[in-house]
């Protein structure tokens, strides 16, 4: 009995200690501070977490990939390796798919299927907001989830051509089993959260990439240049070609041709 009071004390202590790191992962005071968008759903949470990282894109270039979440979407780009551990395993997506870039109060974004670790609805989280190319507020209620939660995230653009990415989770609990199943759950979710930022910065550092070295090989590479950046970054997170893309941002035509066969080669 005494040992099994002192693994449970110790358990205690480190998932407290734990929590001060994970809970704002890679944000500031201020921005933890700061009133979000889907904040006034739970205005007096029991927990709440902010973690953010840099983008060197525009909201446009980012904002495709944040609005197709979900199980049967594009996934949650995650770590795989977590995502297996805990049972979903995800068919993430590598691409902007046109099909799920449309969004509205009241759709669904399912995260877990039914039946998931004993839930017999799963988790599935509503849509509460949606501001183009801004924020994506969520909200989780039983029994759909099973606790009150508020998951929101959030593009805020730094100059021209970097953005902050935050991601707001705020929970109203009522029982004290809930509080213990959020303790436990706490550096999972962690984990899970900061592999989404991660995951959707990496795929959109590829697209920058490939723009860089469209006007790299088209002879365009110059200070100059660069204020056709974001333009031509938010045309391809589009569903049209690489070469519109081109033509829009006012790339000769004779350069077309190469910025086909480039977006043929990276993509």
């Amino acid at each position: 009995m005494t040992k099994r009071v002192v693994r449970v004390a110790g358990a205690i202590t480190l998932l407290y200690a734990a929590r001060r790191y994970y809970r704002n992962w890679g944000t500031t005071k201020e921005e933890c501070r700061m009133s979000l968008p889907g904040d006034e759903l739970i205005r007096r949470p029991s927990v709440q977490s902010t973690e953010g990282v840099w983008i060197d894109a525009p909201p446009s270039a980012i904002w495709p990939w944040l609005i197709q979440i979900g199980q049967d979407r594009g996934g949650l780009y995650s770590f795989d390796t977590v995502e297996k551990l805990i049972g979903l395993d995800y068919d993430t997506a590598n691409r902007v798919h046109p099909e799920w870039q449309c969004l509205m109060p009241g759709d669904a974004i399912r995260l877990a299927p039914d039946g998931w670790m004993g839930l017999p609805h799963g988790l599935t989280l509503a849509v509460e907001q949606v501001t183009d190319e801004g924020a994506l507020v969520l909200r989780g209620t039983p029994p759909e989830f099973p606790w009150e939660t508020v998951w929101s995230f959030h593009l805020l653009p730094r100059w021209q051509d970097r953005c902050r990415f935050l991601v707001r989770t705020r929970t109203r609990l009522r029982h004290p089993g809930e509080v213990l199943g959020v303790e436990l759950a706490g550096p999972v979710t962690a984990l899970v959260t900061r592999g989404l930022l991660l995951g959707i910065k990496r795929r959109v550092a590829d697209v920058v990439l490939a723009a860089r070295q469209l006007l790299g090989c088209s002879g365009l590479c110059s200070p100059a240049s660069e204020s056709t950046l974001p333009a031509l970054i938010a045309y391809h997170c589009g569903p049209k070609p690489w070469s519109d893309a081109a033509k829009v941002v006012g790339l000769p035509p004779s350069h077309r041709r190469a910025s086909a066969s480039l977006a043929s080669a990276s993509w």
